[in-house]
């Protein structure tokens, strides 16, 4: 059910992880700082993407795998939370709700866009 490496975390001793190229210490006193840490580096990927424009095709498939590569380091980053019952447990009801609703809506949209992709450049590709 659970990714394989969440079946080799020990989450009631304190241990590093890594989460979007961070190395995590999982102890209770640095918990914010690593928050902190995580979200100072995806808004500063998000001010880097929001400038950028590729230069060529190569150049548009670096960024694209990027931008891929962001995404699964995030959702291993959010399963890892959620996953983990003594920090799941922590979240309210209400907060838990935000979340799903912001997931929900970011799934619909990427769901959309992956289907216009497809329809777009991918059907066809290798006729």
């Amino acid at each position: 059910m659970f990714p394989k490496f969440l079946n080799k975390i020990d989450f009631k001793r304190p241990q590093k992880q890594i989460y979007t190229g961070l190395i995590i210490d999982s102890t209770v006193s640095s918990w914010n700082e690593n928050v902190q840490q995580i979200r100072d580096s995806i808004i500063a990927l998000k001010e880097r993407l929001m400038k950028e424009e590729p230069k060529d095709r190569l150049d548009a498939i670096g960024k694209i795998v990027e931008c891929i590569d962001f995404m699964k380091q995030s959702n291993i980053g959010w399963m890892s939370v959620l996953a983990n019952p003594s920090i799941a447990s922590k979240l309210e009801e209400e907060a838990l709700k935000d979340i799903y609703a912001r997931f929900r809506k970011m799934a619909i949209e990427r769901i959309d866009n992956d289907v216009d992709c497809i329809n777009r450049y991918m059907i066809d590709l290798l006729s």
